[in-house]
C-alpha cells in the first residue's frame, strides 16, 4: 500500500500543482488589458473561475493535504524508530515492526545514518516536477531554478554519500554532474540566435551543442553499462570457455 502511494506520489504532486490558483495565467483580448480572463497553464480550455474550476479546486486542496501528510508521516515514523534501526544495523540483527517493514523500501538502500535520504530525494523531485510548474516551464527562470536545485543537491549528495554501495554513489554523483551540464547546455541554448556573434559560424555552434549533449549522456550510458560488469573492488570472473 505504502509503495503504491509513493509510486503515484510525484504524479499526484504535479497534477495538484497544475490546478492551484498560482498556476493560472491571465490572457487579455485587448491592448488595454480590460477584457482579460485567467486560464490554467496545464489546460487552456479551463478558466480559473466558475463552478467547474471550483470543483477541481476542492479536490486539489484535499490532494494538497495528502501530498503534505504522506512524507511527513513517513519521516516521523522512521525518525521515532531510528535508534532501534541503527542498533539493529550495528548488531546485524533483524528488526521486526510492521510499519517500519512497510516503509523499508525508503531506507534499505542507504547507509544507517542516511535513513532519511529518500525523503530528500523525493523533495528534490517534487521541486523539479511540481513547484517549478508555478514558475513556468517555458521561462528562463525554470532552467535557472532547476540548475540551482541540481547544484545544491549534487553538493549535498557528494558530501553525504548516502548509498551503501560505493560504486552506486560514484555512479549517481557522475549522473548528477551530467544533469548539471545538460541544464547548463539548456540555459545556453535559450540564447536567441540573433544574439550570437556574426563572426561565429552558427552551424559550428549547433554542432558543438549536439556534441556536448551527446557526449554527456553517452558518459552516463557507459557508466550504467559498466555497472553490469563491474563490482566495486574487482571485475567479474571471465568464464573458462571465453579465456
Amino acid at each position: 500500500m505504502f509503495f503504491f502511494l509513493y509510486v503515484t506520489y510525484l504524479s499526484t504532486c504535479s497534477e495538484t500543482a497544475s490546478v492551484l490558483p498560482f498556476a493560472c495565467r491571465r490572457l487579455c483580448r485587448d491592448d488595454r488589458e480590460e477584457l482579460c480572463k485567467e486560464y490554467l497553464k496545464a489546460d487552456y480550455s479551463v478558466q480559473c473561475q466558475g463552478s467547474r474550476y471550483n470543483h477541481w479546486l476542492v479536490v486539489t486542496y484535499i490532494s494538497t493535504a495528502y501530498v503534505l501528510f504522506l512524507p511527513m508521516s513517513s519521516f516521523l515514523a522512521l525518525w521515532r524508530k531510528r535508534r532501534i534501526l541503527l542498533a539493529a544495523a550495528e548488531e546485524n540483527t533483524h528488526f521486526s515492526d510492521e510499519l517500519v517493514t512497510a516503509l523499508s523500501f525508503l531506507y534499505e538502500n542507504y547507509k544507517p545514518l542516511s535513513w532519511y535520504w529518500e525523503l530528500v530525494e523525493m523533495s528534490r523531485k517534487v521541486i523539479l516536477t511540481s513547484v517549478l510548474i508555478l514558475v513556468g516551464e517555458e521561462s528562463r527562470s525554470y532552467i535557472g531554478l532547476a540548475w540551482v536545485v541540481a547544484d545544491m543537491y549534487g553538493v549535498a549528495f557528494s558530501w553525504t554519500k548516502p548509498i551503501q554501495d560505493e560504486f552506486e554513489n560514484w555512479l549517481m554523483s557522475t549522473s548528477l554532474v551530467v544533469t548539471i551540464v545538460n541544464l547548463g547546455i539548456g540555459a545556453v541554448s535559450r540564447v536567441p540566435p540573433e544574439n550570437i556573434s556574426e563572426s561565429f559560424n552558427r552551424e559550428t555552434d549547433t554542432l558543438m551543442m549536439k556534441i556536448l549533449v551527446l557526449g554527456a549522456n553517452t558518459l552516463v550510458i557507459g557508466l550504467v553499462a559498466c555497472d553490469g560488469i563491474y563490482i566495486p573492488g574487482k571485475l567479474l570472473p571471465i568464464p573458462q570457455g571465453m579465456a
